[in-house]
């Protein structure tokens, strides 16, 4: 009675423990396969990253280079107006003084 309980079929326990090996999609990749997938993702993501960071370095030199042009630009008319009003001044002087003699 209870030989009979206990015995199972052999090919029923390889079914079962050939299905148990193979039960997660880890276990199909090999250790290789595994650190190359997790290498080209971190390549992937710091590639990401620095791409990010060359755009956010490009738009703040674009930003600086404007800011740059419109001072040197207002830096030049400012240099103009005081140039102008130093030669009306000079003429005033040289005026005033022709006038004295």
């Amino acid at each position: 009675m209870f030989r009979t309980i206990n015995i199972k079929p052999a090919s029923s326990q390889i079914l079962a423990r050939r299905r148990l090996f193979h039960a997660s999609p880890w276990a199909k990749e090999t250790v290789a396969e595994k650190v190359s997938g997790a290498a080209d993702k971190v390549n992937k993501t710091v590639g990401k990253k620095l791409a990010d960071a060359i755009d956010t370095g490009e738009k703040l030199t674009h930003k600086a280079k404007e800011t740059f042009e419109s001072t040197k630009e207002e830096a030049t008319e400012k240099a103009r107006k005081a140039e102008a009003e130093s030669k009306e001044k000079a003429e005033k002087l040289k005026e005033d003084v022709k006038k004295s003699w």
